[in-house]
């Protein structure tokens, strides 16, 4: 798991230092149709960012709780996210 959030991580600063060459590279890999005008504002928004803890799991969870879907409501969002993570930001 270590190794695998260590690449993602790599990724995603691969992706933040280089979002033009980066666009280019998902383009060739994955033959998506999308406007590539589309996919460099999508990644050009100020509140759409990409990382690899999580963002609302927390609240997320707490609803689940709330209309029956867990049994037990977590305190934390780490309670339910792999060790790796728990030294990030996530909520």
């Amino acid at each position: 798991m270590a190794a695998f959030y260590a690449a993602l991580k790599a990724a995603l600063a691969s992706i933040a230092a280089d979002r033009s060459g980066s666009i280019d590279k998902y383009l060739e890999v994955t033959h998506e149709k999308t406007d590539r005008a589309l996919i460099e504002a999508i990644l050009a928004r100020p509140d759409f960012t990409f990382g690899i803890e999580p963002v609302g799991a927390l609240q997320l969870a707490r609803l689940m709780k709330r209309v029956g879907l867990l049994k037990q409501e977590p305190a934390s969002w780490k309670d339910f996210f792999a060790g790796a993570l728990h030294a990030g930001q996530g909520s």
